[in-house]
Parts: structure tokens; C-alpha cells; sequence
């Protein structure tokens, strides 16, 4: 069976007064995930991104994990937001379920300059697809890192840096062929890549056995403050550009959408920030069967050439159409 998405802006670069439903669900009691003691022995620090689903009474009744950490972080994550609790729907409100996406950053008390920003993982198209003679889809589970090794502090520099890591988690969980592929380049861009040579994953698997995934991750060195009160959107208008999209990956469909042969478009507000990525990402219209969260979770590894105001990067409101058919 022939998968075939169609991503489509709408009006979502066009200037236009919020509406009450873009707003996401204000968080009336949150409760901050913990440390384990092999993520802090090890230094690991960075942001996890879930998926969660809450109802008119302001309660997770959906939570998945999109972006882990691993050392035993992602399960901490998920039971803290577990317990967070959003503003339920006054008397009399109708007000239906909300996808929204959370990044929940780690950080240590004494914070080293590196941590990790964003990571994504791709299954080779071969074992993407059925096993000959079968229409099942296969199994497929993502690696997690197990082992490690922050870059070397000295390879820091003043201003702040994001180095990307391409490589392959090979079936043994060794991270193989490190490469730098865009950001810092340098020393800091040198050590990013001698630290995840030395990174040991939880090997991802094909119906249970171990296979060779792609990886890549972004490893951010220097300044950066995760509880900092965000910029405000901007609306597009006399010296404010629109973002343009840079990149984008196609969002998969999930199994019971694909058995039940289930087709429409998920709506999508979200912000593309200065950094040229999606953030504050939460659903305008859901179509369930899981596609939503199939849909927040390619849209927030997008990269943009952000929107600028009178040159100058800034944070701009969008709205993006997810069009899921079968062919």
C-alpha cells in the first residue's frame, strides 16, 4: 500500500489577530521530572519533547514520548507530566480534547555549557517495509542513548553554537561514522563529534531484533536559559518577513489509521521562533487514530528560515495543514 502526504501552508504566514483556540492550554499545577543518577553523573543535560492529549477537565489522557534523552530520563518525564494538571473548561463551555506539544528541558544545578537540543532517528527504507509475502507492518522501536559523554567544556567559546552530529547507531548500539553536518565547526564542531563516537545506545529494533538506525542530533554549546520568559509573536506586516520552510520530513502514518484506511488533515498552530523552529505546537483540529501526533512530531523537526523584522530574527505565529492520504 502506497502512503502519500500532502503538506500544506495555510494562512498560517499571513498576519491575523489569534484566536481563542489557538491559545494552548494553560498548565495550572506542573511538576518537574527528576534526575536520575546516571544522566547526572554523566552530565547529560537537554529537552525532551512529548506528545500529550488533554480533556475538558485539563487532565493528560494521552502522553508519548517523540524526543528522549534516554539514561532513564524519558521515564521520568512521562510520569511527571502525568501529574501536570491544564485549566479544565468552565461551566457551560464545550471545549473539545487538545494535542499540544511540550518540550521539558533537563538541567543540572551547576550547568555545563554543552547539551542536547534536538535528536531525530530514520529506520533504513528496507526495513520500513513488510517481510516478503506479508502486509504487516513491521515493529519498529528507536534507539535510546545508555552511555554519555558530554563534550569537552574547553571547546566552548564565548558566543553560543549549535553543532549537528549525523551518524549511525549500529545493531550493537556503538555510534558509528560521526559526522558534522552543519553549525559549529572548529573545535567546538570537533568535540561535539568525538563525544557521540563515544556515546553506547540501546540498540533501535525491527520486531524485536537489532538493526542499524540513522541518527542525528544537535548538541547546543553556550548560552541559553529554558525558563526565560519566551519573546513575543510578532504579526507579519510592514517590515516583518515571513519564515520560509528549509526543511521538512514527511510524517508517517500511523498503523491504525493505515488498517482502517483512514484519510484527512490535521491543523497545526504553532510559533516559528529565531532559531528557524517550530515551537508552542498544538493541535487546531485532530483527526485521532494517532495521525495528530504523527503530525506534531515531523512539523517540530522541520528547520525554517525564521521571519525577520527590520532584519533582525524574530518569533512569528503560523498554521499549518497536514493532509494524510492513501494511494
Amino acid at each position: 500500500m502506497r502512503l502519500s502526504f500532502y503538506l500544506l501552508f495555510v494562512g498560517a504566514l499571513a498576519a491575523q489577530a489569534p484566536r481563542p483556540a489557538q491559545v494552548p492550554p494553560r498548565i495550572v499545577q506542573r511538576l518537574n521530572p527528576e534526575y536520575t543518577a546516571a544522566a547526572q553523573a554523566a552530565g547529560l543535560e537537554g529537552t525532551a519533547f512529548l506528545y500529550v492529549e488533554i480533556d475538558e477537565e485539563g487532565s493528560p489522557v494521552v502522553i508519548h514520548m517523540l524526543q528522549g534523552l534516554g539514561m532513564g530520563l524519558d521515564e521520568k518525564a512521562l510520569r511527571a507530566v502525568a501529574l501536570w494538571r491544564f485549566q479544565p473548561a468552565t461551566p457551560g463551555e464545550r471545549r473539545d480534547r487538545v494535542g499540544i506539544g511540550v518540550e521539558l528541558p533537563f538541567r543540572l544545578p551547576t550547568a555545563g555549557p554543552w547539551r542536547v537540543a534536538r535528536s531525530r532517528y530514520q529506520f533504513n527504507e528496507a526495513d520500513r517495509k513488510p517481510d516478503p509475502g506479508s502486509t504487516e507492518t513491521p515493529l519498529l522501536a528507536r534507539p535510546f542513548l545508555a552511555q554519555y559523554v558530554r563534550p569537552d567544556a574547553a571547546s566552548c567559546g564565548p558566543e553560543s553554537a549549535v553543532a549537528a552530529v549525523a551518524f549511525v547507531v549500529a545493531n550493537n548500539g556503538a555510534a558509528k561514522q560521526a559526522r558534522l553536518v552543519r553549525g559549529a565547526e572548529g573545535a567546538a564542531g570537533e568535540a561535539a563529534v568525538r563525544a557521540v563516537e563515544s556515546w553506547q545506545f540501546q540498540p533501535g529494533t525491527r520486531n524485536g531484533k537489532p538493526v542499524a538506525v540513522n541518527g542525528e542530533v544537535e548538541l547546543a554549546c553556550g548560552a541559553g536559559n529554558p525558563t526565560a520568559e519566551p519573546p513575543a509573536a510578532v504579526r507579519i506586516g510592514p517590515g516583518v518577513s515571513p519564515p520560509s520552510l528549509r526543511f521538512k520530513i514527511e510524517p508517517e502514518y500511523s498503523e491504525d489509521a493505515r488498517r482502517a484506511r483512514y484519510q484527512g488533515s490535521v491543523t497545526l498552530a504553532l510559533e516559528v521562533g529565531p532559531d528557524g523552529y517550530a515551537h508552542n505546537i498544538r493541535t487546531l483540529r485532530m483527526l485521532g487514530l494517532g495521525l495528530d501526533e504523527k503530525a506534531v512530531d515531523a512539523v517540530r523537526q522541520w528547520r525554517f528560515a525564521p521571519g525577520l523584522k527590520d532584519g533582525a530574527p524574530v518569533l512569528i505565529q503560523a498554521t499549518i495543514e497536514v493532509n494524510f492520504r492513501l494511494l
